[in-house]
C-alpha cells in the first residue's frame, strides 16, 4: 500500500450539498476516499482516470460499479503513486493521460504563439473575417463550449446555490434579456462568492458575477450596465471570435467560406483558454456601444454604466496609492495589484468619456429596478458574510 494521502473531494448525493472534502489513498484494494461522514473504495481494475479543470490540473476518478461516486484531487502527484505504476491496466491509462496533457499543452502553446505572432494590424483587419466565420459556428456548439468552460471553472468556484438569490437575479437580468432582438442564446447568470471586483461571460450565454461587484455597486443601473456589457460580449461572439483568430488565417477563411469542420476540430479542447482570455480594445468598445443600446431598449439609465467604470477607476487609483505608500516604506517591495475587472476590461478614460457623452443625450423615463437590486444585495451580503474573505479577515486583524 502507498504511504501517501492526497487531499481530495468527492461528489455523492449522500453528502450535504452533494460534495465533501476528505483524503484519498491508494492501495491494492483500490482508491480509498474518506471524509468525516462517509468513505468509499473504488477498485483499481476498471477505474477510469481523467484530467480536467483549467490546464488539466485536476485528476478525476470514477468507476462503473460505483456510478453515484466521483472523486477528484488537485494533487497530480497521485499519478506517480507506486501502486498505480505497478498496475498494468492503469499504466496504459496513465500513459494516455500523459500524452493527452502533452497534446493539450501543445494546443495551448500554439494558440498563444499565434496570438503573439500575428501583428496587431492583421488582427484588426481580420476582425470582420472572424465575425463571418463565427456565424458559421452552430449556437449549440458555442453553448457546449461555454458549458465546458463553466464546468471547469465551477470545480474551484463558490457558486451561491440559493433559489431566492437566483430568482432575484433572474428578475433583474430579465429586464435586459427580454429586449434582445436575437434569440440565439439562452442566458444563464450565476453569483459567485468572491472578494474580487469582477464579472465575465462565456460563449453560449454563461455569465458570472462576483459577490463583491454586487456589494460594491450603489444601484441597479450600475450592475445592469456591467451585465449589458457582458451580454454584448456573448451576442457579438467575442469569445468565440478570439478563439477563431487564434487558429490562424487558413482555418478562419475556410470557416468564413462555409466549412467550419476544421475550425471545430481545432477548438474542441480550447475551453480552458476562455477562462483567462482578454478582449481587444475593439471588442471592448463594441461591447460598450451595444451594451448601452441594450440599456436604452430596456429603459435603464445608462449613467449607471458610467458610474461603475468611475468606481473601478477610483479603486485602481486607491491600489496605486497603496503601492506608492508601500514602496516608499520599503523600496525593495513592488506591488502590482489591479482590480480584476480592469485587468480583463481596461477602463480607459476615452471609453468612459464616450459612454458619459452618450448618457448625457439619453432620454427617459427609465425603469426603476432598484427594489429588486436592493433585495438581491441583501441576499448576497448574507451569503458573503457566511464565509468572510481572507482579505476581510486580515483587515479585521489589523
Amino acid at each position: 500500500m502507498s504511504d501517501s494521502f492526497y487531499p481530495a473531494h468527492a461528489f455523492h448525493e449522500g453528502f450535504a450539498q452533494g460534495r465533501a472534502a476528505g483524503d484519498l489513498s491508494v492501495s491494492a484494494a483500490g482508491f480509498c476516499f474518506r471524509s468525516d461522514t462517509q468513505s468509499v473504495t473504488l477498485p483499481l481494475a476498471g477505474a477510469r482516470l481523467t484530467l480536467g479543470g483549467a490546464s488539466d490540473r485536476i485528476v478525476f476518478i470514477a468507476h462503473p460499479d460505483f456510478p453515484d461516486w466521483s472523486v477528484y484531487t488537485s494533487d497530480r502527484t497521485i499519478l506517480r503513486d507506486p501502486v498505480l505504476a505497478a498496475h498494468p491496466e492503469l499504466t496504459v491509462a496513465l500513459g494516455a493521460m500523459r500524452r493527452k496533457r502533452m497534446n493539450n499543452w501543445a494546443v495551448f502553446a500554439a494558440i498563444f504563439a499565434v496570438l503573439i505572432a500575428i501583428p496587431v494590424g492583421l488582427l484588426l483587419n481580420m476582425g470582420w473575417l472572424t465575425g463571418i466565420a463565427a456565424r458559421q459556428i452552430p449556437a449549440s456548439w458555442e453553448e457546449q463550449l461555454g458549458k465546458t468552460a463553466f464546468g471547469q471553472y465551477q470545480v474551484q468556484a463558490d457558486v451561491i446555490q440559493d433559489p431566492e438569490t437566483a430568482k432575484l437575479l433572474t428578475e433583474l437580468t430579465n429586464s435586459l434579456t427580454k429586449t434582445l432582438p436575437d434569440s440565439r442564446y439562452q442566458f444563464r447568470f450565476y453569483v459567485v462568492r468572491d472578494p474580487s471586483l469582477n464579472a465575465f461571460a462565456l460563449p453560449g450565454g454563461y455569465v458570472v458575477v462576483n459577490s463583491e461587484l454586487l456589494l460594491r455597486a450603489d444601484s441597479a443601473e450600475e450592475v445592469l450596465g456591467v451585465l449589458a456589457h457582458e451580454i454584448s460580449h456573448v451576442t457579438s461572439q467575442h469569445g468565440t471570435r478570439n478563439l477563431i483568430a487564434s487558429t490562424g488565417l487558413f482555418l478562419t477563411v475556410q470557416a468564413a467560406l462555409g466549412d467550419a469542420s476544421g475550425l471545430l476540430a481545432t477548438l474542441a479542447s480550447a475551453a480552458p483558454f476562455l477562462l483567462s482570455q482578454k478582449y481587444s480594445r475593439g471588442f471592448e468598445n463594441e461591447a460598450d456601444e451595444q451594451g448601452f443600446e441594450l440599456l436604452q431598449r430596456a429603459r435603464i439609465d445608462g449613467r449607471g454604466m458610467v458610474s461603475f467604470f468611475d468606481k473601478v477607476k477610483a479603486e485602481e487609483e486607491r491600489m496605486r496609492k497603496k503601492v506608492r505608500e508601500q514602496v516608499g516604506e520599503n523600496a525593495g517591495t513592488v506591488l502590482t495589484e489591479t482590480p480584476e475587472f480592469l485587468a480583463t476590461h481596461p477602463a480607459t478614460d476615452s471609453r468612459i468619456e464616450r459612454m458619459r457623452e452618450k448618457a448625457a443625450h439619453q432620454q427617459g423615463p427609465f425603469v426603476d429596478m432598484n427594489p429588486t437590486f436592493d433585495a438581491l444585495k441583501i441576499r448576497v451580503r448574507k451569503f458573503a458574510a457566511e464565509r468572510p474573505s481572507q482579505e476581510t479577515e486580515n483587515e479585521n486583524a489589523d
